[in-house]
């Protein structure tokens, strides 16, 4: 996790207190009816509950920016693995002859590329 990350939270829990605040401060001028203290209170708790999340990850801050050794090895991107190099075909490939006798694509291809390599070679004569 960057420093952004950690900012832009803290940063949206900020925002979130300020709009607590407004809530209370908006129904602390209003007239007084029935629920208003109800109101009052609630939003003091989200409003607390908010300032201790943020107070939280303030303080936790410089621990979260570190990483034990396991949790670099654990967050490093895998190392591809190498595969020998094989020069035979893998059992389930079908290549060559066998291929231009099973694929009507396969045949259709080669006689387009014979094709565009006979106009070729009548063009350069």
């Amino acid at each position: 996790m960057t420093e952004e990350i950690l900012q832009a939270a803290i940063l949206k829990l900020r925002s979130k207190a300020l709009e607590e605040y407004a809530i209370i401060k908006d129904i602390y001028h209003r007239p007084a009816e029935a629920g208003s203290v109800d109101k009052i209170a609630q939003g003091a708790l989200n409003l607390a509950q908010i300032e201790g999340a943020i107070i939280t990850l303030q303080t936790y801050a410089e621990g979260l920016a570190k990483q034990t050794e396991a949790e670099v090895l654990a967050n490093s991107p895998p190392k591809p693995e190498e595969q020998p190099e094989e020069a035979e075909a893998k059992p389930d490939e079908i290549r060559g002859e066998e291929l231009l006798k099973r694929s009507a694509t396969t045949r259709k291809a080669a006689r387009t590329k014979k094709i565009k390599e006979n106009s070729k070679k009548k063009a350069e004569e």
